[in-house]
């Protein structure tokens, strides 16, 4: 298991996407290493139980790896 912690929830444009719900996106932020390659991922949260997240990595920052993952 690896451990990522939610940095930061954005709101999206809806006009970009033509959305009728809101898009967003989350930023996660892990261990530097190892790097997760962007692909589906099971993540686990106490309260929301087992999510099924597509992850694409963005950098490094700080001591930390970024990863991103947007919803239309």
């Amino acid at each position: 298991p690896l451990r990522l912690e939610l940095v930061e929830a954005t709101e999206l444009s809806r006009a970009s996407v033509g959305a009728r719900r809101t898009p967003f996106s989350l930023l996660f932020r892990g261990p530097r290493q190892p790097v997760l390659p962007q692909k589906i991922y099971p993540l686990e949260h106490d309260r929301l139980g087992r999510l099924e997240i597509f992850l694409v990595p963005l950098g490094p920052e700080g001591e930390g790896m970024r990863y991103e993952a947007v919803f239309t």
